[in-house]
């Protein structure tokens, strides 16, 4: 799946929150988009999600201009993408497999469709023996693995993440690294919002960065500097 921004400006009342930014990713990337708080990280992967709509400039995902796609366009974009969030967005009252359920259900899949795919995913993030739990019952690193299983269990082709590895611990962050770039490595569009720059620095990916809504850098194999 593939991105792109042209001179994209977004601004929230007097507040610009992103001025005139362009940048593209292509099928199979890994990306980081890094930058301080307030650099303009979570506005980028709002308008990606077409969340919210730029103030100028496009928006495009694959041939999809998202500024003027229609609902129903956008709801068959947003069922082939997954997306990880820091703060989790769990269902509190469903346990790791019903959340999990939950989604497939949402991205059309039938129930005869999506069992093995379920235990496929719990598998591969190592939760298998949790799956019946409620979230309040997990680990923050358990908690992020259910999120990434339940991005996973759709068949992505491309994985969104904001800043997912904020409320873990410095080995569990190596864990879900770990995972994400085998997801990348099936070929999986990865982008990733972090402002954690020893990760960015170890991974040797491509790293745009931005500063109070601009776009400084974008450096294929990039350090934080």
């Amino acid at each position: 799946m593939k991105v792109k921004l042209d001179k994209v400006t977004k601004k929230f009342g007097q507040i610009v929150a992103l001025d005139d930014i362009s940048f593209e990713v292509n099928k199979g990337d890994f990306v980081f988009i890094t930058g301080k708080s307030g650099a303009g990280k979570s506005t980028v992967i709002a308008l990606i999600l077409a969340e919210i709509k730029p103030t100028q400039g496009e928006v495009w995902v694959n041939d999809l201009l998202l500024n003027k796609a229609r609902s129903g366009k956008l709801l068959i974009l947003r069922r082939q993408i997954g997306v990880i969030y820091q703060d989790f967005r769990l269902l509190a009252n469903k346990t790791v497999k019903e959340n999990i359920t939950v989604a497939l259900e949402v991205a059309g899949y039938k129930e005869g469709d999506w069992r093995e795919k379920l235990n496929q995913v719990l598998e591969t993030v190592s939760l298998g023996e949790r799956s019946e739990l409620f979230p309040s019952q997990l680990s923050g690193g358990e908690l992020q693995r259910a999120c990434l299983a339940r991005a996973l269990a759709i068949n992505p082709k491309m994985v969104i993440a904001d800043e997912p590895t904020g409320n873990l611990d410095p080995e569990t962050i190596w864990q879900f690294m770990g995972l994400l770039n085998s997801v990348n490595e099936l070929g999986v569009t990865v982008i990733m919002a972090t402002h954690n720059f020893d990760i960015v620095n170890s991974m040797g990916r491509r790293v745009i960065r931005l500063d109070q809504g601009k776009l400084i850098s974008d450096k294929k194999k990039g350090k934080y500097e």
